[in-house]
């Protein structure tokens, strides 16, 4: 064993070395250059493979010498939770890590529509393929328990079950809104129990998403706390909270200054009675002479309680949903209208509103944008029933990287009729040929965005019916486009 003298002069023949390599000499290693504990193992060797072996020896020093201390002790974990539906099957998981790959290349959408995906046909990732972060949420609730492993942060802990106020800062924040928003969903009175209790130790971003819970399964009896979340720090929170009492019918206190606001909103617009045979109210902007009067007019409808303003042009709340004429006002305005309607509105008058949005945009497609406005406020089956709709529509300018918009899992109805009726598929057709012409490889951002949308919107026997079309139109059938298809397709075998 070497004595710590012997040591040092080692380790200062060895940083000798380093040092004439660092400033790049050609120099040859001499035997006495190394250090004498190597010697031996160097004895008669060529100068050009002394080099190398010393090379070698001097990284390995380094690498056993020099190794990572942690600050803290290591501790264990509990195992990763097994999940209530099984893995991908082994033959599938390349496709899925491929299908992975492609929407991070590809798109800019998460990957919690393939995780919806899987978890429709009876599957859950294999955590060796892929494994959820802290920030990770909009998954499919199978995975909570991996959530719930993930934000586990001291393995002297038992790790939770079930959210409650003792274990409320051992999870994370996304994992913890998640728990909390199923929770909602299946025990609103529980949900609200716990923000009840915990919601001020958290910042004002955080509390501002944990408010947007109670939009959930709203119903009076979260009257009385969304009244003291009137008085938050936060005013984001405060203006949120002011919002859900409005969708249940609590008002904010009688004010002359926001009457006299809805009287003047009142005055700029045009109500009259219209059709030959059977007559309807026709809600539409009157002209306003100046761009600051047009301004201050978007700004109220965004702002004032639609409510009130039925009630001074005289009309009920339902009456003022179904007659804005949406091609008699700008776009700026009805923005600020559907804008104000998902903020305040109660679920039960939704609906006129959505039949005259959609009556509109069956002849004007290009102002889908506003659609798009509503889909926090609908339900799954409503999205599914809305983008069936427009699938079928003529003349709609909807993308199918659109439509993931309005899906929380892939559509179970779709046929191939139908698809390729659509406009989206006739362009996507024709740009795919064009690509074929120059390139055996599809190479085009806009193809790779649609291709990757219908895999994870189609149903699998029509996902299959789309792989061979493009086969048989030339597409490559090992072209990394068409991952998702390929894994959707062969999901529907496996079950």
């Amino acid at each position: 064993m070497l004595t710590e003298t012997q040591l040092r002069e080692e380790q200062l023949r060895i940083e000798q070395l380093q040092q004439r390599w660092m400033v790049g000499s050609n120099s040859p290693v001499s035997l006495e250059d190394l250090p004498s504990d190597w010697q031996p193992l160097c004895q008669g060797m060529a100068a050009e493979r002394l080099s190398i072996i010393a090379l070698a020896l001097a990284s390995q020093h380094q690498e056993i010498l020099y190794q990572d201390h942690h600050s803290t002790p290591l501790r264990s974990r509990s195992p990763l939770p097994v999940l209530s539906l099984p893995v991908l099957p082994e033959r599938l998981r390349p496709w899925f890590r491929q299908a992975l790959e492609s929407i991070h290349k590809r798109t800019q959408i998460g990957h919690s529509a393939l995780m919806h995906l899987l978890s429709q046909r009876g599957y859950v990732a294999h955590p060796a393929d892929w494994l959820l972060s802290e920030s990770d949420g909009d998954l499919p609730d199978v995975y909570l328990p991996w959530q719930q492993w993930v934000s586990q942060t001291d393995a002297a802990i038992a790790e939770p079950n079930t959210l409650t106020i003792e274990n409320w800062d051992d999870w994370f924040p996304a994992p913890r809104l998640q728990q909390l928003k199923q929770l909602r969903r299946t025990d609103p009175d529980a949900a609200r129990t716990l923000l009840e209790s915990c919601i001020n130790r958290e910042p004002a971003d955080k509390r501002l998403k944990l408010t947007e819970v109670l939009a959930i399964r709203l119903t009076a009896a979260d009257s009385t706390f969304l009244q003291s979340l009137l008085q938050d720090r936060s005013g984001k929170v405060s203006a949120l909270a002011t919002q859900l009492l409005v969708r249940l019918g609590h008002y904010p206190a009688d004010d002359q200054n926001r009457s006299q606001l809805t009287e003047e909103l009142a005055s700029t617009l045009e109500l009259k009675k219209a059709g030959l045979i059977r007559k309807r109210l026709h809600l539409s902007s009157k002209p306003l002479n100046n761009k600051t009067r047009q301004a201050i007019r978007t700004q109220q409808l965004e702002t004032v309680i639609l409510v009130e303003l039925a009630a001074t042009l005289d009309i009920s709340i339902t009456q003022l949903l179904d007659s804005w004429q949406f091609s008699q006002h700008r776009s700026s305005d009805n923005q600020a209208f559907v804008t104000n309607a998902v903020n305040t509105l109660a679920d039960d008058l939704l609906p006129p509103l959505l039949d005259n949005l959609m009556s509109y945009l069956a002849g004007e497609p290009e102002e889908l944008w506003l659609l798009r406005l509503l889909v926090p406020r609908l339900s799954a089956p409503q999205r599914h029933d809305i983008l069936q709709t427009l699938i079928k529509q003529k003349g709609t300018g909807l993308e199918f990287h659109s439509c993931l918009a309005f899906l929380s899992e892939p559509l179970t109805t779709l046929n191939w009729q139908t698809l390729t009726s659509t406009n989206a598929w006739k362009t996507l057709q024709e740009s795919i040929k064009t690509q074929l012409t120059d390139s055996r490889y599809l190479d085009d951002p806009l193809i790779d965005r649609e291709l990757v949308a219908l895999g994870l919107m189609l149903p699998a026997e029509l996902a299959a019916q789309v792989l061979q079309h493009l086969w048989q139109t030339g597409v490559q059938q090992a072209d990394p486009v068409t991952d998702l298809l390929k894994l959707n397709a062969e999901l529907r075998t496996s079950l």
